[in-house]
């Protein structure tokens, strides 16, 4: 099996701040695995509030990286399994692989991986998002909230 890192700075329509802080782009890193010409990809995102960076994760995942290239593709869980002690200290790396090994499982078997955990691409609600500290106007504004959401934010 073979890894690839991808580093992206995905910048934001909106500036997210928080309590802790405040962003206009988020730093990302893309896992690809490819086997038999076949790829999977999984991402994970930086916080600094966890301390988990782009840096750090690419370079725990890359002193992992023999083990890795070396695994007999099978069930993803058996990749995770393999990698946990290694990784534990930084889940967010570990999540990227398992998400590339679920997705390249999924794209090899047949069943992506919605269906592979039993889930049915129907009805899907729409994705969350957090809502930043801003005054109230502009938090409607911005985030495009229909009228009927907007009085939850004031």
């Amino acid at each position: 099996m073979k890894l690839t890192l991808h580093r992206y700075h995905l910048p934001l329509e909106f500036e997210f701040i928080i309590s802790r802080g405040s962003i206009s782009a988020q730093p990302s890193l893309v896992v690809e695995l490819e086997h038999n010409g076949h790829r999977g990809y999984g991402e994970a995102t930086a916080n600094e509030y966890y301390d988990h960076t782009v840096d750090s994760m690419s370079e725990s995942i890359g002193s992992c990286r023999e083990r890795i290239e070396s695994f007999q593709f099978g069930k993803p869980e058996q990749l995770w399994t393999s990698l946990q002690p290694f990784l534990i200290e930084n889940s967010f790396a570990l999540s990227a692989i398992d998400l590339a090994a679920y997705d390249l499982f999924g794209i090899i078997n047949g069943p992506r991986t919605y269906e592979t955990m039993g889930l049915e691409w129907k009805n899907i609600p729409d994705t969350s998002s957090t809502i930043g500290i801003d005054v109230p106007d502009k938090m409607i504004a911005t985030r495009g909230l229909v009228d009927g959401a907007a009085s939850a934010c004031t």
